[in-house]
């Protein structure tokens, strides 16, 4: 007979708590012992609860009462009515949308800003359920539009601890001046500590969104972390040519009125921009932001030396922990190939010993000898992949490349990396036993070739090349029995290895305002996780994910 005599409240709620961060499954079967562990397991479920506020077009939905902005409110509505609780357990809430939908706009063709009367009553409810959490620590807003004044003010009257995290940042529309009360509430708030946004910049006469985002930045007063993407479309970048003086110089004027003369100057945690030039470090600069903190930096392209020198020569980034970046040479390039080569591997090496690092297209431009000999002992996760087109095959790691790694970063815990299948579709078992050597290995994620190869002849594509691309449950067994078996034989038994993923076919991760990019999806994922029992380690749970399926897991998960 189980008995909680022995435990008070306070000790089992800790365990629990424990069981919570390491197995979410071993959590559900606790609610299964006995009434007692189900009272007790119960509330620990609904410390992070998630909510999809995308509303159905009432137009072409039939079954309007089933859309996820519906389905939401009667969830919050059965929450807030049911056990008390669970309002106590509650600590992070994630709300998302793919768009908003107001009454007035269903009929109209022209952008349309929603009245404050509008706003507060769609969020109306959602206010309120905030208002009865006891414990709200994190709130991250992940939805197509303006964070709601009402939502800014419950936060700050009730939970003024809570950290706010705006995801995928929105205007009311890109023609909106300076003064909006929705931006200057969310710049001035206390609670904000991360936002990042996507910017389509260019269209005439309204190119603010940038200038807007980096004011909420500069007067943010305890902001950590920030990031922006910015794009300028083929038919925008046409029409900006077609300005008159007049408008180029409207726009200018505009746009200094976002600046902010006394920026609050403080220190971030992670940053995420488009590209590294000379502009970027001086907005950064200018919006008061040290970058001697940061510790987390995603640079994305890297196809100028002009940033590379400017960053080595002013010591920056002198707290960097973590590295994303990818190599983009081209017309547009400052340099020649040689001169970007040079140059990255200078920024490398001048830069502190990283713990993670992440490098897309880096087989023409990275010294893998000198960075792993500067960055191997720290390194705790890498992440090498070149990106592949359909005319050549890529450069890969070698299986001896993969040797040196292991004695070099020793300490690795994850990696990814690229490998090329070959006729017979078993060479590439070669890459897992050597993987199966690392001791301290737990997550490996492999991208494996499109496996074909085409050719222009005569006006014709012919495909010199096709290899097997089907990957099934059969696949992933022999991958996980080769890294069984290579971990056995090295004595660094089988508890690390928590997760194989595999890819293969283009895949497409970036986003657009919720929406994955334009182009074509067509990778396939096999993923392979550890099993928790003890008695079947040997024996992973399989699943393969088609690019349906990925979609419905990402938007739905």
């Amino acid at each position: 007979m189980v008995s909680l005599d022995g435990l008070n409240t306070d000790a089992l709620n800790e365990i629990i708590q424990l069981v919570h961060a390491s197995s979410r499954y071993t959590l559900f079967s606790l609610l299964r012992v006995n009434k007692a562990f189900h009272d007790l397991t119960l509330p620990f479920l609904y410390r992070i609860l998630d909510f999809d506020f995308t509303q159905a077009d009432h137009r072409r939905c039939a079954q309007v009462l089933h859309d996820p902005y519906t389905c939401s409110q009667r969830r919050i509505h059965s929450i807030t009515e049911g056990d008390p609780r669970i309002l106590k357990a509650i600590r992070k809430v994630v709300v998302h949308s793919t768009y908003a939908r107001w009454p007035r706009d269903t009929l109209q063709r022209t952008s349309f800003i929603p009245s404050d009367e509008d706003i507060e009553c769609k969020w109306s409810l959602f206010v309120a359920f905030l208002s009865r959490i006891a414990h709200l620590q994190e709130l991250v807003f992940d939805c197509r539009e303006r964070v709601p004044l009402v939502l800014l003010d419950v936060l700050h009257g009730r939970h003024p601890l809570c950290r706010l995290h705006v995801r995928g940042w929105t205007r009311a529309g890109y023609d909106v001046r300076v003064g909006d009360p929705y931006e200057k509430a969310l710049a001035r708030s206390p609670c904000l500590r991360s936002i990042d946004a996507f910017v389509f910049s260019g269209p005439p006469g309204a190119d603010l969104y940038l200038p807007a985002f980096f004011r909420i930045v500069s007067l943010a007063p305890n902001l950590e972390s920030m990031g922006y993407s910015t794009s300028t479309s083929e038919c925008w970048r046409s029409t900006l040519h077609r300005l008159t003086t007049e408008q180029r110089e409207n726009i200018r004027t505009e746009s200094e009125r976002f600046e902010v003369k006394e920026p609050v100057r403080k220190g971030l945690m992670k940053i995420k921009w488009t590209e590294l030039d000379e502009n970027v470090l001086d907005r950064f600069e200018q919006a008061g932001l040290d970058l001697g903190t940061v510790e987390s930096l995603d640079m994305g392209e890297v196809s100028r030396i002009s940033g590379l020198i400017c960053v080595r020569k002013q010591g920056l980034f002198a707290a960097l922990k973590h590295l994303s970046f990818t190599i983009h040479h081209s017309s547009r390039s400052d340099c020649t190939e040689k001169e970007l080569k040079s140059n990255i591997v200078d920024f490398l090496l001048s830069i502190p010993p990283l713990q993670s690092l992440s490098v897309t297209n880096y087989s023409a431009f990275i010294d893998l000898s000198a960075l792993f000999r500067w960055h191997g002992g720290s390194l705790r996760s890498l992440s090498l992949h070149e990106v592949e087109n359909s005319h050549e095959t890529r450069e890969v790691l070698t299986v001896g490349q993969l040797k040196d790694l292991r004695s070099m970063a020793s300490q690795l815990e994850e990696i990814e990396l690229d490998i090329n299948r070959t006729v017979d579709d078993a060479n590439h078992l070669a890459y897992y036993e050597v993987l199966g050597s690392f001791p301290q290995l737990n997550r490996v994620n492999v991208h494996y070739d499109l496996g074909r190869i085409y050719r222009t002849c005569g006006g014709q594509l012919n495909c010199l090349r096709k290899y097997p691309e089907k990957i099934d449950e059969n696949f992933g067994m022999s991958v996980w029995k080769t890294l069984y078996t290579s971990k056995q034989k090295h004595g660094h038994g089988y508890r690390g290895i928590e997760e194989v993923a595999i890819f293969v076919g283009r895949r497409r991760c970036e986003s657009r305002f919720g929406l994955l990019a334009g182009g074509r999806h067509s990778a396939q994922t096999l993923v392979l996780r550890a099993n928790e029992r003890d008695d079947k380690r040997n024996e992973p749970i399989v699943r393969v994910l088609t690019p349906s399926a990925s979609f419905v897991r990402r938007y739905c998960a």
